[in-house]
């Protein structure tokens, strides 16, 4: 999770192999949870708490784009997705581009 300062929280460890073990796995797309890697950010509606809204501090945004090429540095061939391109649901999340 990444806090609105910036700073970073690990519910699950990673120990930073390529593989996700059983006591690794989030929750975050069903159907995808044991292969894949998620990050949460504190956030995300507007002031009435009803519609969601990209809400993300420049410190989040920073830390995220650090997260990301950390991923990238040790597994340069992973696929970095927003939740809504993993179901034809509509989802309130990643209000934010990808690249």
């Amino acid at each position: 999770m990444i806090l609105l300062d910036g700073s970073r929280h690990q519910f699950v460890k990673h120990n930073n192999d390529l593989t996700i073990d059983p006591f690794e796995i989030t929750n975050g797309v069903a159907g995808i949870n044991s292969i894949s890697r998620h990050l949460c950010y504190v956030g995300g509606l507007d002031k009435t708490f009803h519609k969601a809204q990209d809400t993300r501090t420049p410190q989040q945004i920073e830390t995220m784009l650090t997260i990301i090429h950390e991923v990238l540095a040790y597994s340069p061939n992973i696929k970095i997705a927003r939740h809504n391109q993993f179901t034809n649901k509509p989802v309130q999340a990643s209000l934010f581009l990808t690249g």
